[in-house]
């Protein structure tokens, strides 16, 4: 078996120095210099424990980029200003197969101050495909991860950024941007902003477990802003469609003056076993806000409500000619709404909302219920009854 040390660039042999060792060092020019010498190599690069100050963007520029630390907070590269993004990797755009795997991992990403204002990034991918980020954390930044120029294919898991420190943690551009088919497994992101946001022309987004929280920070409601902002540029404010977007077991929890998911154009999107707790005194505006829904299609499957929110569920407005929600088995126990201020389980969410655009099927006192638009129809002692005024009254149409 070969020298082990052969087969990885280390940046201490580049003059990469924690400021443990030297409090001003400059570690800039030494790690770029690392990254360069590790992708002409074709090898991995390893960032040893420490922290490394820079006054500049880190650059790793080319296809296969390798680079991975000691885990944790353990090794921590600390930018001086926001001025620029802290590290940038990925060949660019139209780089087609030449651009295809690598890796980063087990890095910290540290800017100088908590939720700064801007477009930079701590990490940012440029336009590099089945690419790999694993167990990174970035705080401190006006956005923690941003994708540009078709990262498509990419996979990243235990994705880290504090909801106190960025302004909006994971930033997907539109169409070509950001790409598709880019999946994200157990990440826990917040911002003040945002926890994700989806430009206009994206989708094929799946997220996997973890926890997305928004809105601290803020001293009062803001409707445009959610937990996930969907159809809506960060950069440009440009609005259009969106598709293919899933949540699976995701934690919606502790927003604040926001909405959990805010939609400004057309997006199809399912929400699968997630919780949405709004916790007290957070004033968390709703679940999902719609506006030019069209022919969009929603599926909430099996969720949990939990917590005050000071306006109803669902809110749909504008363009819905097409529109449709499919609800099954949406749980309310213990949640507070305007107008209902003591919600249980026989309520789902269309109901409170009172919107005529969807189908819900649940469960009130022992026995079935279906929502069909602003008809309720529910099998209660064996008698078929129908409801028009959202379960104010109701009808026997049938005894079974």
């Amino acid at each position: 078996m070969g020298d082990l040390t052969t087969m990885i660039v280390n940046a201490r042999d580049y003059g990469a120095t924690p400021i443990e060792e030297n409090a001003k060092y400059d570690s800039t020019n030494a790690l770029n210099a690392a990254f360069a010498a590790a992708i002409q190599k074709k090898l991995p690069c390893y960032v040893p424990p420490g922290t490394y100050q820079t006054s500049g963007p880190l650059i790793a520029k080319g296809s296969n980029v390798m680079i991975y630390g000691a885990g944790g907070t353990n090794t921590v590269i600390k930018t001086l200003s926001t001025d620029y993004d802290c590290i940038l990797i990925g060949p660019g755009a139209n780089m087609n197969n030449q651009s295809l795997g690598g890796f980063l991992r087990d890095i910290y990403f540290l800017g100088p101050v908590k939720q700064p204002q801007g477009v930079t990034a701590g990490v940012k991918l440029n336009g590099i495909r089945q690419f790999e980020v694993r167990n990174v954390q970035s705080d401190g930044f006006p956005i923690a991860f941003d994708l540009i120029n078709n990262c498509f294919g990419s996979v990243f898991f235990n994705l880290r950024a504090q909801y106190n420190w960025n302004t909006v943690a994971l930033n997907l551009r539109s169409g070509f941007q950001s790409g598709n088919d880019l999946q994200f497994y157990n990440c826990w992101l917040g911002g003040t902003k945002a926890a994700v946001h989806i430009s206009p022309a994206s989708g094929g987004f799946h997220f996997w477990g973890g926890q997305l929280s928004a809105g601290f920070g803020l001293t009062a409601p803001d409707d445009n802003l959610g937990i996930v902002i969907i159809g809506k540029d960060l950069v440009t404010g440009a609005i259009g469609g969106t598709a293919n977007i899933i949540f699976d077991g995701i934690d919606f929890e502790g927003y604040k003056h926001v909405w959990a998911l805010r939609a400004f154009d057309k997006t199809n999107m399912a929400v699968r076993g997630c919780s949405f707790l709004a916790n007290s005194g957070t004033d968390a505006l709703g679940i999902l806000k719609q506006q030019r829904a069209q022919s969009s299609q929603f599926t909430f499957e099996n969720n949990t409500v939990r917590g005050p929110h000071s306006g109803p569920p669902i809110v749909i407005e504008g363009e819905y000619s097409a529109f449709s929600i499919y609800e099954l088995g949406t749980e309310m126990n213990r949640a507070s709404f305007l107008n209902y201020p003591s919600l249980d389980t026989s309520l789902t969410m269309l109901e409170v909302s009172q919107i005529k655009l969807g189908t819900g099927i649940g469960r009130s006192n022992y026995a079935s219920k279906i929502v069909l638009g602003n008809i309720l129809l529910r099998s209660l002692n064996n008698q078929l009854q129908i409801s028009t005024d959202w379960g104010k009254t109701w009808k026997v149409v049938q005894t079974l």
